[in-house]
């Protein structure tokens, strides 16, 4: 399926700018050793991850220093690569019996953590993206469920600009100043300073299809006209806003978390009467219809989706091409529609023969 999915995209991948997509999206490349967490409590210092995790992505898995240990260390690996498939395993972390559910998630920004002893107080998140200029309309995936907690599993995509500045730390009480959090980008929780969220999503399931592998793609809600400059996307296998309900041993895959850019059309009318949509590469027969461009109507699906019409005198077809600058479900970057209107016979060609007179149309010789 990996390299179905990659023969399908890579000719539009090759020529995209970096931005236009999520980095290493078919997770095919991993970091030889992880990035740091930032530890907030006992110890406040960046810790190297244990594990592995996907080249340009960060994972939550543990490396915690236990002040009751003497400082010893506590690791705990929460994602794995699962035949260059993302694994995220919820899993209790903890020492003499004091600890909680930490969640398996990946992003592509900066984990954080707050832990002490007194467990109602930790708290974690992430803050910070990557740069990011375009405007995607929605973001698919493959994930597989096999676990049967009930717990909530979430895709978590927020595009903004500026910066938005909150405090991180102890839960209920959190005193440590960080730009760009994801609860404050989101609106969870006040800022001291805010930039401007463009568009996010926020889905969560329970399981996938015979706990198998499900293709899910969710659109992107857009609150602002304004460009964006900067992107996170969180998949986390457990309820990422929502601790108190993480459980263990929740279990999520993923693979091809991608972008989408839709290239379709989302209206089609004439004469001021809406028409059924075609399918792309099909002829929608209006043969009784003479064309007027005027009486034309139509928007493209796509945030930054363009449309183009040509008409051919000769056949009477009107194409409608739709362009975005990547690719669509299908994998394809453009869709192309077609209608047959109505041919008027013009400028007539007379031939004789001597005896008889042949008349055909100059457009279409017939």
């Amino acid at each position: 399926m990996k390299k179905l999915l990659l023969f399908l995209f890579l000719g539009g991948m090759l020529t995209a700018a970096n931005a236009q997509q999520l980095p290493n999206y078919g997770f095919d490349s991993w970091k030889s050793s992880c990035a740091s967490t930032e530890s907030f409590g006992d110890y406040n210092e960046m810790r190297q991850r244990p594990g592995v995790e996907p080249t340009d992505w960060n994972g939550s898995s543990v490396n915690q220093a236990v002040k009751i240990l003497g400082k010893q260390e506590k690791k705990q690996q929460l994602v794995y690569n699962d035949n260059n498939t993302v694994k995220m395993v919820n899993t209790f972390v903890g020492a003499l019996g004091i600890g909680s559910v930490a969640p398996g998630f990946i992003n592509l920004g900066t984990p954080w953590v707050y832990a002490t002893k007194t467990v109602k107080k930790c708290d974690g998140g992430v803050y910070g993206g990557i740069s990011f200029s375009h405007k995607p309309d929605a973001i698919t995936g493959r994930y597989k469920r096999t676990d049967a907690t009930g717990e909530n599993s979430r895709i978590i995509v927020y595009l903004w600009n500026g910066t938005f500045t909150s405090k991180v730390g102890e839960k209920g009480s959190p005193s440590i100043n960080r730009d760009n959090v994801d609860k404050a980008i989101m609106g969870m929780v006040d800022a001291s300073a805010k930039g401007t969220l463009v568009a996010s999503c926020d889905y969560e399931f329970t399981s996938t299809t015979n706990k198998d592998w499900q293709t899910i793609t969710v659109p992107l809600t857009y609150v602002s006209a304004a460009s964006p400059a900067m992107v996170n996307a969180i998949i986390s296998g457990g309820d990422y806003w929502n601790r108190d309900n993480m459980k263990e041993n929740t279990t999520l895959y993923a693979d091809d978390v991608r972008f989408v850019y839709y290239s379709t059309l989302k209206s089609l009318s004439y004469d001021g009467k809406a028409l059924a949509l075609p399918e792309a590469g099909a002829t929608l027969d209006m043969s009784s219809v003479l064309y007027d461009e005027s009486k034309l109507d139509y928007a493209p699906n796509g945030q930054t989706a363009t449309a183009t019409t040509s008409f051919d005198d000769a056949s009477s077809i009107l194409t409608i091409k739709v362009s975005n600058v990547d690719n669509d479900i299908d994998g394809q970057s453009s869709h192309t529609y077609y209608i047959k209107f109505a041919h008027v016979h013009g400028a007539f060609k007379y031939a004789s023969d001597g005896a008889n007179i042949t008349v055909t149309c100059g457009k279409c010789n017939e």
